[in-house]
């Protein structure tokens, strides 16, 4: 081949993945692309060359990032009247990105051949090809775009799930990374309904991994997380007799000394239940969930977040005392837990207490406004108060009049939604309370 031929493809594929890539690669990244792509060794050196190599299209960041040096750039080579044969074509152009990701994702350096007596301490090696964390993270997004039409794209997907599925779930399992075999589940499933209008097919195993991986990783997540390789010998027969985890590798697993086999399993198919958290000797108390995040609260005080998709644990709070209510603001940044005599905001993300407010009653609901500018509280002694979430600064306060002398309300509920607070009383109808004009609707 000539070396402008060579030069060539070099740059086409440059822009292609300059384009198209999920993320900017680095250099040494793109050159493994390359290999993986076009079966090219990149020798020369890419970081210094790549501007005049791509017509000054693309360039190389401080942080050796490959970037198109503007989106009109990369408008440019994607638009259809474009004739030139460095036109990237953004659906065919992804063909070449999952197949390259799972032409190393079916590699020699994915396999996993360890046939030891402790194959749970047992640690991979870091990969020698520069774009193994790429090709394991976002091999599905490519997929997903990719045309679904492809037989050779779906062979090589049907090639990976027969070999290496397990290697890359262990991958992404010591990257602490469980979202990724969700979304990878979901991507599968939506490019399979696609594929479904071209070729019509029967439940095969592409279909039957994508209902696999959510519920592996909801299931066994924590297990995973603390003993990644765990998922060779002592995952697979532990999952539902038609899962497809099961019928490929539990007998597989007898090979290795310390595979294990169950008997008497009472299920065949992945049951309603998602994941189960056991506590041990605490018991929970209350519970809020929003967007990506769900917490509970202990009877230790302690307040536990996960995610929401994966059930994967994410950090700990202590309010101090038993908490009643727990309460997320919309974008689930924020988080207000509340006691019998302290109301606390906490930085959901970072983990760190904002505010702590002492209380002189109890608090019995909890409320942000649609900006989490305010956090309100309604009291067993009538009260509802207003603060400010920057500080400690009380922005209105006032006893709300229900007509019931005497009768404390046994629940409280606030939506700022609708700017109405729902008062509940023993033996009585609900009461509904404006919260704007600070008056009594009715009873329902």
């Amino acid at each position: 081949m000539s070396r402008n031929t060579r030069t060539k493809r070099l740059a086409m594929t440059t822009f292609r993945w300059a384009v198209c890539a999920a993320r900017p690669l680095s250099v040494e990244e793109l050159k493994d692309a390359v290999k993986l792509d076009i079966g090219d060794t990149v020798t020369r050196d890419l970081e210094g060359s790549i501007s005049s190599l791509c017509a000054q299209l693309v360039y190389v960041d401080q942080s050796s990032r490959v970037q198109m040096v503007h989106q009109t750039a990369r408008a440019f080579l994607t638009q259809p009247e474009l004739s030139s044969e460095f036109r990237v074509d953004s659906p065919p152009a992804n063909v070449h990105l999952p197949q390259a990701c799972l032409r190393y994702l079916t590699s020699e350096d994915m396999a996993f051949t360890a046939k030891r007596k402790n194959i749970v301490s047992i640690s991979r090696e870091s990969p020698k090809n520069a774009l193994a964390h790429y090709a394991c993270t976002f091999f599905s997004e490519h997929v997903l775009l990719a045309p679904s039409a492809s037989d050779a794209l779906y062979k090589q997907l049907g090639s990976f799930f027969a070999t290496n599925v397990l290697s890359w779930m262990q991958r992404i399992a010591e990257a602490h990374d469980l979202t990724t075999i969700i979304r990878t589940g979901k991507h599968l499933k939506a490019y399979l309904l696609r594929r479904a209008k071209h070729v019509p097919t029967l439940r095969d195993d592409v279909e039957s991994w994508a209902t696999d991986f959510p519920r592996i990783a909801t299931e066994f997540g924590v297990n995973l997380l603390d003993t990644p390789s765990a998922i060779h010998a002592l995952v697979a027969p532990l999952c539902p007799r038609n899962s497809m985890i099961y019928r490929q590798f539990s007998t597989k697993s007898e090979n290795l000394i310390d595979g294990i086999q169950l008997q008497g399993l009472s299920y065949s198919d992945w049951h309603d239940r998602i994941s189960c958290i056991y506590f041990r000797n605490r018991i929970s108390k209350a519970i809020a969930c929003r967007d990506q995040r769900f917490v509970i609260e202990l009877s230790d005080g302690m307040i536990e977040l996960y995610k929401t998709s994966s059930c994967e644990h994410v950090r700990h709070f202590r309010h101090g005392e038993t908490v009643r209510i727990l309460q997320f603001g919309d974008s689930a940044q924020k988080l207000a837990s509340a006691g019998l005599r302290s109301i606390k905001l906490w930085d959901a993300g970072a983990g760190s207490c904002l505010l702590n407010i002492a209380m002189e009653t109890n608090p019995m609901a909890l409320a942000f406004d649609e900006e989490q500018k305010l956090i309100i509280t309604g009291t067993r002694s009538k009260e509802v108060v207003t603060w400010y979430t920057d500080n400690v600064v009380v922005a209105s306060h006032y006893v709300w009049d229900d007509r019931l002398p005497g009768r404390t309300p046994t629940n409280v509920v606030i939506s700022m939604e609708h700017k109405l607070m729902a008062l509940i009383y023993r033996g009585l109808p609900v009461n509904m309370w404006c919260m704007d004009t600070q008056q009594l609707l009715g009873a329902c």
